[in-house]
């Protein structure tokens, strides 16, 4: 094995992707076809019976109805599919899961905290938290941001509440139940399933061999789009009024700041973290949307096992392609475009411009084109056509079959001949 992952990188660059050039589907189709011989006197009748009986029961499953079949089953990593009309941060596709606890006593900090981020990040928001800004502006100029995050949900919960005690229409129950705040009582879960990934807590990961408390965020840091590694604590669902809910995501991230930082290390290979390092601790919470799963591989490097290798892979069904517009001037003939799509080195999707195979001309460049007379391709063949026939791609084959029944009479009498001459035939 050790013989074989040299030659495997040499074995790839020649060949391509090995999905498309290996044996392992048709092997495992024998595999298959072998298990279905019940007769090893017929074996190919007992594959051809069993094959038919398998279609037609697999025909018949996709138009049966209230049955659990191959193509209604609902996916292992369902979210619920999609939520109702209402503000985005109360229509997750989210599923969380897993040992649930309701907090009472979780930190007061905390729980603000999870408040703020929720309307941080709430677009219906935006408004109200402009007009609060431009009021702190003209109080004092200095720490906006600092006193904003504390002044500004008690403001917007004053605001809203005015709002609907005037019967405002303003004042929707969507808005109304982000100014209340959430309840005091926060459950916690120990896995969640967003958007058809699979998230567990690193306490529920230390229980398993399989890993998927893993993600990466893209974020802000000294005006700067840097990722934020890290790993998932807790699963939080925060319960507004009129039955709203939040998921989010408790986190730790690790300290990947590439500023005078020996605990984060990128090259032309791979991205390793020392994960012993934490960083932006006062900013836990993210969306379930917002993340990327991630896997951490020990680095064999390292002396100590506190390097982590970071690796990103992309999940099986599910295709992240971005959206192409392009502008095209219907005065110009232009040739039709599609659009390919593949991944490169760093896992990220890139677009190809294929040319439409039937806008490309079929004919030799330089060389005029030569309409060939049907009577040439006629005789090239040997074959005449018949006079006075209406149709024209009809050909007359009398001619050669009385060649072959007088080339068999010929070959009948010779061989009639050399059996009366033979001496040694009795």
């Amino acid at each position: 094995m050790v013989h074989l992952a040299i030659h495997l990188p040499r074995e790839a660059i020649l060949g391509g992707p090995v999905q498309y050039r290996w044996m392992y589907p048709i092997e495992r189709l024998l595999g298959i076809l072998k298990g279905l011989v019940s007769n090893k006197a017929h074996p190919e009748g007992s594959i051809a019976e069993a094959y038919i009986s398998k279609e037609c029961t697999t025909f018949c499953s996709m138009y049966l109805n209230g049955v659990e079949t191959v193509f209604n089953r609902e996916e292992r990593n369902d979210d619920g599919g999609e939520c109702g009309p209402g503000f985005p941060i109360f229509t997750q596709n989210v599923r969380p899961f897993g040992l649930i606890t309701r907090e009472p006593d979780v930190p007061v900090n905390q729980v603000e905290q999870a408040h703020w981020f929720v309307l941080l990040n709430s677009s219906e928001v935006d408004q109200y938290r402009e007009e609060h800004k431009n009021l702190l502006q003209i109080e004092n100029a200095a720490n906006i941001l600092s006193r904003q995050r504390k002044e500004f949900p008690k403001w917007f919960k004053h605001s809203m509440t005015q709002l609907r005690n005037q019967q405002s229409a303003e004042a929707t129950d969507e808005l109304w139940s982000l100014a209340i705040g959430p309840l005091p009582i926060v459950k916690l879960y120990s896995a969640c399933i967003s958007n058809g990934i699979r998230f567990h807590t690193i306490e529920r990961d230390s229980r398993r061999k399989t890993q998927n408390s893993g993600l990466v965020v893209e974020g802000d840091h000294n005006e700067q789009s840097t990722n934020f590694y890290g790993h998932l604590c807790k699963v939080w669902e925060l319960s507004y009024l009129f039955e709203h809910r939040v998921v989010l995501f408790q986190c730790e991230w690790f300290n990947t700041d590439t500023s005078g930082n020996k605990t984060f290390r990128v090259d032309a290979n791979c991205t390793a973290i020392d994960v012993r390092s934490r960083w932006y601790k006062n900013d836990p919470f993210v969306f379930p949307s917002q993340v990327q799963q991630v896997f951490y591989i020990s680095d064999t490097t390292e002396s100590h096992g506190n390097w982590k290798i970071v690796q990103r892979f992309q999940h099986r069904g599910i295709w992240d392609v971005p959206e192409m517009d392009l502008e095209v001037d219907d005065s110009v003939e232009t040739h039709v475009l599609n659009h390919a799509f593949q991944q490169d080195e760093s896992n990220n999707v890139v677009p190809i411009l294929v040319e439409d195979s039937t806008a490309t001309p079929l004919d030799r460049l330089g060389l005029d084109t030569e309409i060939i007379p049907p009577e040439l391709v006629l005789q090239s063949h040997g074959r005449e056509q018949v006079g006075g026939s209406d149709d024209e791609g009809f050909i007359c084959d009398e001619e050669d079959e009385s060649v072959d029944e007088e080339s068999d009479e010929e070959e009948e009498e010779m061989i009639s001949t050399d059996s009366e001459t033979d001496p040694d035939i009795d």
